[in-house]
């Protein structure tokens, strides 16, 4: 009884077409970074990489071929990152909005959605110009929606035991 009183509060608060909302907008986005050919690809991902670098040390005195070496180097480990940073939000709202249709087992379909989500678009980078199939990237998109899935629960359980606590008689009711 409290977990469907807590469930009807959350539907109010969260309707299934507004939860949507962020879910279609972090796949726009991973879509859209899949589109980017490998050039425009290398491109963000090297400019990405000086902006972190920047936030520790003073990029601008460096000489440039020393700064690209160590952007080169670092390349990989920010995209793998970026991998499973997108995948976490989207397993995240994934959750969210399944949450609000589904009683039972949400993380897993969650979880089996982030899936299929990340192979097709490892599916589609192979038509993109100078852009490959990677299935090891699934890995790090199905890590990442493990996290986002992860906290999702946390939050969900931290949530009902506020309203747990916040409304006592609702325990007591039949």
């Amino acid at each position: 009884m409290k977990r469907e009183m807590f469930l009807r509060t959350f539907k109010k608060l969260a309707p299934p077409f507004v939860t949507l909302i962020p879910l279609i907008m972090i796949s726009v986005t991973i879509f859209g970074f899949s589109a980017q050919s490998g050039e425009k690809s290398t491109e963000v991902s090297n400019g990405v990489t000086v902006r972190i670098l920047s936030l520790f040390m003073d990029t601008d005195s460096m000489p440039p071929e020393e700064l690209e070496t160590l952007v080169v180097s670092l390349r990989h480990k920010i995209r793998k990152t970026a991998h499973v940073l997108e995948y976490a939000a989207f397993g995240f709202f994934l959750s969210l909005h399944l949450s609000t249709w589904l009683k039972k087992l949400p993380w897993l379909f969650s979880l089996a959605g982030s899936a299929l989500y990340g192979f097709s678009d490892e599916l589609h980078q192979y038509f993109v110009g100078a852009r490959m199939m990677q299935l090891k990237d699934v890995g790090f998109d199905l890590f990442g929606a493990a996290l986002g899935i992860a906290a999702f629960a946390l939050l969900m359980l931290l949530l009902r035991h506020i309203f747990k606590r916040s409304n006592p008689d609702a325990a007591a009711r039949p």
